[in-house]
């Protein structure tokens, strides 16, 4: 098995391994949009799970909100990777992030 730090022998690494059954999302600190668009196939589809407008899903940017990430996760068990420990780092001020 192949791992993002090389092959995978059992030896320490700091990435989990790299499979073909790895949640979308796994590795990024936080949840893309470009990520919940490919298991959903579209952003109105994304509207509908969630039971939004059409138009607050294209306003997410490159980043899904942490309420919705967080949702998302929950609705697609897992597939979609939410960790709020990371989220939370990423929302920290600049000055707070040393």
């Amino acid at each position: 098995m192949v791992s993002l730090m090389g092959v995978n022998d059992g030896s320490h690494s700091r990435f989990p391994s790299l499979t073909a059954r790895s949640p979308i999302g796994y590795f990024a600190r936080i949840m893309l949009t470009a990520d919940a668009i490919a298991y959903f196939g579209s952003k109105v589809a994304i509207a509908r799970k969630l039971r939004l407008g059409k138009a607050a899903v294209s306003k997410w940017g490159e980043v899904v909100p942490r309420p919705w990430a967080a949702e998302l996760h929950v609705l697609t068990d897992g597939q979609l990777h939410f960790d709020p420990d990371k989220y939370a780092a990423d929302e920290r001020k600049p000055d707070e992030a040393a």
